[in-house]
């Protein structure tokens, strides 16, 4: 199997044979891994233009790419610590961290022992979380958006979302929720047994009611809004017909169905899907196919290109 990149008319523009591509171009950059055990960044005429000695690396964001470190030590011990590069490959911070995620809006989510840190481009702590008392979403999102990120109430049992000084602003709530994009956030209520989604705004106040049945599987079956649209499973699944998302508008009015058992996101006016037989293809904002269901895989557009295999 092999994987490059195709535009957005599904034209192959760049394969790399001798590389294993890893991740969507990001300002400009795509990670690879470049030999059997060390990660690097091509840019998009394919050449290697930052080489490095870490084993795990994240996509660049706000210029920082968040890094492992290892580093060897006496009888064969190691070393391990996060941090993060700039575009040249230098090493702007490095923390003793267990976990460090991307940069937004200027702060990155780091992880060591018991403590969630909330850091910023030095790797200096703005504020800290008790991970006995707060935890994120289950889904991964774990950076700030639109001024805010979604943390889990620990005692209440909810989600709720937080600033950047470490205050809720939207109580805790949600029996799931996902951070914000497109100015709405997705948010999940419990109702007889079954996990109903809806959207709110900044405030805290629903745009679109949470009317749509997705089955209690908020990760699976529902997606954020982009580009206007957001894409969701809107009824329980039923062992004689397949699942297939459809898309709504911020009314919160069906604007169309597909018989795609997954729906992406919108990115660059395109929408990755999934066919009952697992391959894949992109629709455009009519909802017609644009790009044929033929991949084994396929990313999100990033900067005219995906990635696809």
């Amino acid at each position: 199997m092999s994987n490059f990149f195709i535009n957005t008319s599904g034209d192959k523009v760049l394969e790399l044979p001798e590389l294993n591509l890893i991740g969507n171009f990001h300002e400009g950059l795509a990670l690879v891994n470049y030999s059997r055990y060390f990660l690097g960044f091509i840019d998009r005429s394919g050449e290697l233009v930052i080489e490095t000695p870490f084993v795990e690396a994240r996509n660049f964001s706000e210029n920082l790419a968040v890094v492992k470190i290892q580093e060897k030590g006496f009888y064969g011990q190691s070393k391990t610590s996060w941090g993060a590069i700039d575009k040249k490959g230098r090493i702007i911070f490095e923390e003793d961290f267990d976990k460090l995620y991307d940069f937004s809006e200027s702060v990155a989510t780091a992880e060591k022992d018991d403590e969630i840190f909330f850091v910023n481009k030095t790797g200096e702590k703005i504020f800290t979380l008790d991970k006995s008392k707060y935890g994120f979403d289950y889904n991964g999102t774990k950076n700030f958006s639109e001024g805010l990120v979604a943390i889990f109430d620990q005692k209440i049992g909810k989600f709720g979302f937080m600033n950047k000084e470490g205050e809720f602003v939207i109580e805790p709530k949600f029996v799931n929720a996902a951070n914000f994009s497109d100015g709405l956030a997705r948010v999940a209520i419990e109702k007889n047994n079954r996990e109903y989604l809806g959207f709110i705004n900044t405030g805290g106040d629903y745009v679109i009611e949470p009317t749509f049945d997705i089955d209690c599987d908020f990760l699976r079956s529902s997606n954020d809004f982009s580009e206007e649209l957001a894409s969701l499973i809107d009824a329980p699944l039923q062992m004689d017909k397949d699942p297939s998302f459809l898309f709504i508008d911020k009314k919160g009015s069906v604007v169309w169905r597909t018989e795609f058992f997954r729906a992406e996101t919108f990115h660059e006016g395109l929408c990755a899907v999934c066919s009952q037989n697992g391959f894949y293809g992109y629709i455009d904002k009519s909802g017609q196919l644009a790009i044929p269901v033929k991949y084994y895989f396929a990313s999100n557009f990033s900067e005219g290109l995906a990635l696809v295999a």
